[in-house]
C-alpha cells in the first residue's frame, strides 16, 4: 500500500508535513476546500519525488502523498469524500471502509479504486466522468449509483466479480468509451 511507503520514509513525511503547513491545510479543512489541497499536491509531485528514498515516478509520488494525506485525515475522523470533487488514483487504498458516498464528486481518475478489496458500494450523484479501470479488480464491489454519469470506459468495472448490474444505476445514454491498449 502507498501509505506504507510514506510511513517508512522520514524525509518524505517531513516534506509532506512542511507542505501541509505551507499550504495551510487547517484553513483548507475549515473552508471545506480539499480540492485546493489535492491540486496543490499534484502540482508539487516533483518535490515529493525528490524527497523520497523510493524510486517513485512523479505520478507515483503524487499518488502516494494523496493516499497518505487521505489516510491521515481519516485517522483524525475527517472524511474527505464529503468534500472532494475528484477521486485520484488509489486515494482510498488504505481506508478500511466498504461504503462510500461522494456528494460533490464529478470525476474519478483512472485506477481510483482499482484492486481495492474493501469497497462494496459507491454513490456519487454528481459524477459525470469515470476513468479507465476505476474499479478494476474490486472483487467485493456489489453496486454503484452514478445517475448523472456521462462517460465511462469499457474496462471501468473490469473483473468486479460481485457486481450486480441490476443494482447499478448508470444512465443508459452514458457514453461507453472502448479501452484500447
Amino acid at each position: 500500500m502507498l501509505v506504507d511507503y510514506v510511513n517508512e520514509d522520514e524525509n518524505l513525511k517531513k516534506c509532506i508535513k512542511e507542505f501541509l503547513i505551507q499550504e495551510n491545510c487547517v484553513e483548507c479543512l475549515k473552508q471545506n476546500n480539499l480540492d485546493f489541497l489535492f491540486i496543490g499536491i499534484s502540482s508539487k509531485a516533483s518535490l515529493f519525488k525528490e524527497h523520497s528514498k523510493h524510486n517513485f515516478t512523479k505520478v507515483a509520488a503524487r499518488n502516494a502523498v494523496i493516499s497518505y494525506v487521505t489516510w491521515l485525515l481519516y485517522e483524525n475522523d475527517f472524511y474527505v469524500e464529503n468534500y472532494i470533487t475528484r477521486v485520484y488514483p488509489h486515494q482510498f487504498d488504505d481506508i478500511d471502509k466498504s461504503e462510500f458516498v461522494f456528494p460533490k464528486c464529478k470525476s474519478m481518475n483512472p485506477d481510483a479504486f482499482s484492486f481495492n478489496d474493501y469497497v462494496k458500494s459507491v454513490e456519487a450523484p454528481k459524477l459525470v466522468d469515470l476513468g479507465s479501470k476505476a474499479f478494476d479488480h474490486c472483487s467485493n464491489l456489489e453496486w454503484v449509483k452514478f445517475p448523472n454519469l456521462e462517460f465511462y470506459y469499457s474496462d471501468s468495472f473490469n473483473d468486479c466479480k460481485s457486481l450486480d448490474e441490476s443494482k447499478c444505476i448508470i444512465p443508459s445514454d452514458a457514453g461507453l468509451i472502448e479501452y484500447v491498449k
